[in-house]
């Protein structure tokens, strides 16, 4: 599989910029974010290619809400490598793509995120 990098673009947040960018590994897809004046990742988020069926974060308002999430938590670094990990951030998401009326996708698309769990480790 080729993998490939989408150049970072800038989205501003609650008055702060950051930069964006999407990595495309063998078994996830990586969102990585950098705030504006800074060359270190402000945070890296992994979703598994199951989970980007629903979740599509070449949208702005995807990577919008994560970063506003991410910005709302106070943290300093996002410690945990993938979405599932994070069930108030998956909520929000699913409530971002899926309408009140499409509840039996919904939960078809939870039982299938379920079935393919997210990788342990690493991949160059």
């Amino acid at each position: 599989m080729r993998r490939w990098w989408k150049k970072p673009r800038k989205i501003v947040v609650g008055g702060k910029v950051f930069r964006w960018s999407l990595l495309d590994r063998p078994r996830y897809r990586e969102l990585r974010v950098w705030r504006e004046t800074e060359e270190r990742l402000a945070f890296c988020l992994r979703l598994t290619y199951p989970e980007c069926w629903a979740i599509d974060l070449f949208r702005p308002k995807a990577v919008a809400y994560v970063i506003g999430w991410y910005e709302g938590t106070g943290r300093e670094t996002l410690d945990v490598p993938s979405l599932q990990a994070e069930p108030a951030l998956l909520e929000g998401l699913l409530d971002l793509f899926f309408a009140p009326e499409e509840g039996e996708q919904r939960a078809r698309f939870l039982k299938h995120i379920q079935v393919f769990p997210p990788p342990f480790k690493r991949e160059w």
